[in-house]
């Protein structure tokens, strides 16, 4: 059964990469590039067909990336500018009339250059908001649900926790969020509702004695172990779902807040906050997906909205290879009236894609090896 949800993880991942290409492909033919191929997936073609004005549209074997490959984009070699057209890709005779509009990406002007290499992410970003509306609307507030009866008749069993503290329990404030550590001694008010009707109550951070899962007493140096909590039991979640106008509405914070996750982690991954063994590549995602998905299938909305805003979010940031970073040579050129030398620029990002290539094998197999050994 795990091999479907590989499957499914595998085809959100593609879904996601094919957003982001289409992005850069419809921004170049709007602004008039000479696109060579579209392909899904790296590695030997499995499929591809080639349209009359030259462009390819494939699918390769290897289904964890793809590309969208503007003619001249890497080009380093200026006589090759001679011949805006490569000899097998010239344009039948009834194309002529069009086909010379369309320029190498080396040739276009700066701003033109930097709306294709921004489109993908931007794509990403947009999509966010979609899968985010696709999250409120199918899976809305996950409200807590007592199992057992607590704290005398102030906690009973059904009943479901609405808010902490007097905020809300939300898709923009999870309850796993806004529910504070327990601390000896310090009060926390949760907002209960039993049977319509709506009360406060206050718990305390307590000393309960650890129990195993059959029920043993847990014994640390010859005592019973024991750990501060507030006494909650929920086992059960409820999911209730928005109106359709505040649906809409809490997609955008709830993407803004994705968004915001990803630049948390990025920051906490450069201030050692977070170790680099717990960063996961293409294999390590997929993983992930396929094992919370297989859970409950309503993990899977929640994926969507994320992984577009990292991929959206990534791809932007200057690091040499990435679409960030092609930018930057581009506003360079812009600002000096001339491009930094093919060359160089060549050769950083050369450098750059074998380093982000290998940084992503490494961190899979860490994670694989880690994997087995827990």
């Amino acid at each position: 059964m795990i091999v479907l949800y590989i499957l499914l993880a595998i085809v959100v991942l593609l879904v996601m990469i094919i957003v982001h290409e289409f992005g850069h492909y419809l921004a170049g033919k709007i602004l008039k590039f000479k696109i060579n191929e579209f392909s899904v997936g790296f590695g030997p073609k499995i499929f591809s067909k080639k349209k009359k004005n030259g462009e390819v549209f494939s699918l390769r074997l290897i289904p964890l990336g793809g590309y969208c490959a503007f003619d001249g984009e890497d080009e380093v070699d200026s006589e090759k500018n001679e011949e805006p057209f490569p000899e097998e890709t010239k344009p039948q005779e009834e194309q002529c009339e069009e086909q010379p509009r369309l320029k190498k990406f080396n040739e276009q002007p700066p701003w033109k250059r930097i709306i294709v290499l921004i489109s993908g992410g931007m794509f990403n970003i947009l999509s966010a908001i979609i899968f985010s509306l696709m999250y409120v609307a199918i899976v809305g507030a996950q409200i807590p649900v007592i199992s057992s009866d607590l704290v005398a008749d102030r906690l009973m069993e059904g009943d479901r926790i609405v808010a902490v503290e007097g905020v809300e329990v939300s898709v923009l404030h999870p309850f796993n969020e806004i529910f504070p550590a327990a601390e000896e001694g310090k009060a926390v008010t949760v907002t209960i509702e039993r049977n319509g009707e709506r009360k406060d109550v206050e718990l305390v951070g307590s000393r309960f004695e650890m129990k195993d899962d059959k029920g043993n007493y847990i014994f640390e140096n010859g005592e019973i172990k024991t750990e501060v909590k507030y006494g909650l039991q929920y086992g059960n979640t409820e999911f209730r779902k928005y109106g359709f106008f505040k649906t809409i509405g809490l997609s955008f914070p709830f993407t803004g807040k994705m968004i915001g996750a990803v630049f948390q982690s990025l920051w906490m991954l450069i201030t050692g906050q977070v170790a680099i063994t717990d960063v996961t590549g293409p294999i390590g995602t997929v993983t992930v997906i396929a094992e919370y998905t297989q859970i409950n299938i309503l993990n899977l909305f929640v994926f969507l909205p994320l992984i577009s805003a990292n991929l959206g979010v990534f791809n932007l940031l200057p690091i040499p290879a990435l679409d960030g970073s092609k930018v930057v040579f581009c506003l360079i050129e812009w600002v000096r009236g001339k491009p930094i030398k093919p060359e160089i620029e060549a050769k950083i990002h050369t450098i750059g894609l074998f380093v982000l290539f290998g940084l992503v094998i490494a961190l899979d197999i860490a994670g694989l090896i880690i994997r087995s050994l827990g």
